[in-house]
């Protein structure tokens, strides 16, 4: 994986970060139907993210 592989996963990352931050927000507002919507998206979301990490890591240790 090169370094831009690298900084689309950081950057995928820093949105689910910022998602789990806004949904902490919604209690607050009321919105609870809202926050359980967003926070099964954010779980889907760190999924893939978990499967993307996974594969660089064999890559990369397929490689030494």
């Amino acid at each position: 994986m090169d370094k831009s592989g690298l900084k689309i996963l950081r950057k995928d990352l820093r949105e689910v970060a910022r998602g789990v931050q806004l949904a902490g927000k919604r209690p607050n507002e009321g919105r609870l139907y809202k926050m359980l919507d967003t926070m099964r998206t954010l779980t889907g979301n760190l999924n893939k993210l978990a499967d993307k990490l996974n594969n660089i890591i064999e890559q990369k240790s397929s490689n030494v």
